[in-house]
């Protein structure tokens, strides 16, 4: 069983998937697969022809992607964020196909952009985390240093709730409550059947 999981920036996603993990689901998780995208030289070098040399580093590690700078142009402006993901997309989903292909225990795709990147075919069922907008807009102020007017904008660049609901399967709701959050995992994500032996 593969199941997509997918929801806002700042809804929880991502603290539900390690807990997904703990009991022991494999996570194919989107975010890594991109930061590990961003150090292959073809990409950055990519990246650099499209958005200019600012968008890259050289670390003693190697060439990297400068996701602050890169994020600051394709935030606010919806032709770059198109370019970006006309060279982003097809890498990323050649990389989580291959993930998939190759797990053997209950698989999560954790992918903010699973439906705006057309990913429902990688998957058997698919959750949304729903949020309230006030608690995202805190977690990502607080997450990532940015100001309001630019934690809003991530929010705006991407798909609305209502339009994940259209598409989903399932729902889960968050408001911050672990235990509650645990309860709603177990139930549509069938721990207590696929491992039996999990804490209660």
């Amino acid at each position: 069983m593969i199941y997509g999981l997918t929801g806002g920036i700042g809804s929880g996603k991502s603290t539900l998937s390690q807990m997904l993990q703990s009991y022991g689901f494999q996570i194919i998780d989107a975010d890594k697969i991109t930061h590990e995208l961003h150090r292959d030289p073809y990409i950055c070098n990519t990246l650099t022809s499209t958005f200019g040399p600012d968008v890259v580093m050289h670390t003693l590690t190697g060439i990297c992607v400068n996701r602050k700078t890169l994020g600051a142009q394709v935030f606010a402006d919806p032709n770059a964020r198109e370019k970006l993901d006309a060279i982003m997309r097809p890498a990323l989903r050649h990389e989580a196909t291959k993930r998939l292909h190759a797990s053997t225990a209950p698989t999560v795709l954790d992918a903010a952009l699973l439906f705006e990147a057309g990913w429902q075919d990688l998957t058997d069922v698919n959750i949304v985390v729903l949020c309230p907008e006030a608690t995202r807009l805190s977690r990502i102020i607080a997450r990532d240093a940015l100001p309001e007017s630019r934690a809003r904008a991530r929010i705006r660049a991407q798909m609305s709730d209502t339009e994940r609901i259209q598409l989903a399967d399932r729902l889960i709701y968050n408001t911050g409550d672990l235990a509650n959050l645990l309860r709603q995992a177990k139930r549509i994500f069938d721990i207590d059947i696929a491992f039996p032996n999990c804490p209660k």
